[in-house]
Order: C-alpha cells, then sequence, then structure tokens
C-alpha cells in the first residue's frame, strides 16, 4: 500500500505542481500553451488516476459514516464520475438510493433525480432526460435545490438545443435554455458563479462588451473549476471577435484544466482541433481529436462522441491530405538528389575519360 501512496504523490508533485507555478496559464504564448496542452494530452490518464484513487478512497471512508453525512459522500462521489465516466455515477446513485436515509428525506430524493437527469443528459438519452426532470417539483424547495435543478435544465436544454434529435425545435430549447439562465441569476447569491453565468448569458444575448468585463473582473479571484468555465466563456468572446489567435488561446487553457481536473467529458478541445486544422496544423488537430473522441468513449458521453465525429472526417481529410503532401515532398527532395547525384556521377565520369 505504502508504494502506491507514494506513486500517487509522485503523480501529484510531478503532474498537478508544475515547477513552483512558475507563470500562470494566462502569460504563456500560443505555443507555449498549445506545449503545455501536448503534454496534458500524453498525462491525462495518469491525471484521472488520480482523481478516481481520490474518489476511490472517500467511497470508502463513507462507509464508515451513517445517515445523512454517508449519502453526502456517495453523492460527492456520483457528482465528481458523472465527468469522468458515467456508468460509475449511476452506481453511486443507486448505492444513494439504497440507503436507509433516502426513503426519509424528500430533498435527498429530489437531489437525486436532478442527477440522474444530469447524467442522463451527459450519455445523450435527451428523452429520459427531460422526463426525469418533468417529475421534479420544485416548488417548495431550498434555494440551493432549485439552483441545482435550473443549473442541470440549463445544460439540458443547451445539450437539446446544439445536438437534439427533435427537429425544428431547436429555437424553443435555446429559448428555454435562456429562462433557465434568468432563474439562476434571480436565485444565486453575488460572486464568481453568478458572474459566470452572467457573462455566457451576455454573451448569447451578443453584449460582448459586458461578457468581456464580468470575465476579466471574474478570472483574477476563481478557482480552478471558475477559471474553467470562464476561459471557455473568452474562447466564445473570442470567436465573436473573429480574434482566431486569442480563441486558441483560451480553448487550450480550458482544455488544459480539464486535463487536471481529470475530467473525460469536455468540449474545448475539440473545437480547438477544429481550428487548428483550419490553419493548417492538422497533426494537433488529428491527435486532439482522437483524444476527445477517446475520452467520450469511456466517459459513455454520447453528447461528445457525436459532436466529435461529426468534425472527425474533415480533421481526419486535411490530416491525410497533409500526410500526403509530405510525402510528395519526399519523394520529390529524394528525386532531386537523386538526379542531382547521377548528374554529378556523370560529369566525373566524363571528366575521368578526358
Amino acid at each position: 500500500m505504502k508504494r502506491k501512496h507514494i506513486f500517487y504523490f509522485l503523480i501529484v508533485f510531478f503532474l498537478c505542481t508544475p515547477p513552483l507555478q512558475a507563470q500562470r496559464l494566462e502569460e504563456l504564448s500560443q505555443e507555449e500553451l498549445l506545449e503545455r496542452l501536448d503534454k496534458s494530452v500524453a498525462s491525462r490518464k495518469a491525471y484521472r488516476s488520480m482523481l478516481i484513487a481520490h474518489l476511490d478512497s472517500i467511497g470508502r471512508n463513507a462507509h464508515h459514516l451513517t445517515g445523512m453525512p454517508r449519502a453526502e459522500a456517495y453523492m460527492e462521489v456520483c457528482r465528481a464520475y458523472s465527468n469522468i465516466q458515467t456508468d460509475s455515477a449511476m452506481a453511486w446513485l443507486a448505492k444513494t438510493e439504497n440507503l436507509p436515509i433516502f426513503s426519509a428525506s424528500s430533498e435527498l430524493q429530489t437531489r437525486v433525480l436532478i442527477r440522474r437527469a444530469e447524467i442522463y443528459g451527459i450519455m445523450g438519452l435527451y428523452a429520459s432526460a427531460q422526463g426525469t426532470v418533468e417529475e421534479i417539483d420544485i416548488a417548495n424547495c431550498a434555494d440551493s435545490i432549485r439552483l441545482a435543478y435550473y443549473q442541470v435544465c440549463r445544460k439540458l436544454y443547451g445539450w437539446m438545443a446544439d445536438y437534439g434529435e427533435v427537429y425544428g425545435h431547436k429555437e424553443h430549447y435555446s429559448d428555454l435554455t435562456q429562462r433557465c439562465r434568468d432563474s439562476i441569476l434571480a436565485i444565486q447569491h453575488p460572486g464568481i458563479n453568478r458572474n459566470i453565468v452572467l457573462a455566457d448569458r451576455a454573451l448569447t444575448i451578443g453584449d460582448i462588451s459586458l461578457a468581456k468585463t464580468v470575465c476579466a473582473q471574474s478570472l483574477p479571484k476563481a478557482d480552478e473549476l471558475q477559471q474553467a468555465y470562464l476561459h471557455f466563456t473568452m474562447s466564445g468572446i473570442a470567436h465573436a471577435e473573429q480574434n482566431t489567435a486569442e480563441e486558441i488561446r483560451y480553448l487550450a487553457m480550458t482544455a488544459i484544466n480539464d486535463f487536471r481536473r481529470g475530467v473525460t467529458e469536455y468540449s474545448a478541445l475539440p473545437r480547438l482541433a477544429v481550428i487548428l486544422s483550419s490553419i493548417g496544423d492538422t497533426d494537433r488537430a488529428y491527435e486532439y481529436l482522437v483524444c476527445a473522441m477517446d475520452d467520450a468513449a469511456y466517459c459513455k458521453a454520447r453528447l461528445r462522441t457525436v459532436e466529435a465525429s461529426t468534425i472527425f472526417p474533415i480533421i481526419e481529410q486535411n490530416h491525410k491530405q497533409r500526410i500526403r503532401q509530405r510525402f510528395l515532398f519526399t519523394v520529390a527532395a529524394l528525386l532531386t538528389v537523386a538526379v542531382f547525384l547521377i548528374a554529378m556521377a556523370f560529369m566525373l565520369l566524363n571528366a575521368r575519360r578526358r
């Protein structure tokens, strides 16, 4: 056991704490960020193993607890697993439902339904997710429960607007998404989390100036998870301003943050792959997209699998074309050298005959 603890300590030391955190991500150049992201992609399974080991530890320690503290521990593990591996998240949700406290707590029952709806959404089971949401009555719930409900609904309706299979209903689900944002803003106390939603809403309605101001004010005080949301919103701002260089930077920052947190359900990396492919960095684009598809399959996040698979043919074609160009260039270079050597040999042979 000691060796195992030492192993995870080394992972934490070398991967999670880069040398003295000498530079914040915002201070790195575009190429430095992409190089840092390359290393994160290569090390992502180590990050994931570290997080899973931590969650397993929480689960083991929870067996010594009773009542609501045990349920809280189970829900914490479930919440973390929902962005790593949805099957495991569902398993921890089932364990929560089997606790004696579950039948006695209507609040816990509501929280479980909210979490199940979110997991269904990540899995791409939109009908099941929407059906679960419709089961939930938040009329007499505490603000914390209502906030969690609207946060999940915002994500679910946003996914259904972008990736849903209900033809012709994009505007309807986009409108529901906006209503959920407004409900969150009405409930959530002032702070970074509220600012994240405010910036997202401002970007959606085209108020770029407000979105930039809110992000700039919030970022210095944000924690790692909050930074990921803010950087992703800032990538959307850069996209709206047609600033490709800044969009690449903020998507790279978001992706690095995603890997550090050990998650496998994300959207920044495939979006970055599309941009890199369009500007000729096809090798990176191909590697990033293959990584995203592999992680989505591991998580069983159908919405991310669909997202990646729709753009994979384009990036793969660009990647193959780039390889073909390199091959032709190499062949042309070799032929040129061969012709040069033959010419030199012919000239030397003629010189000797004279």
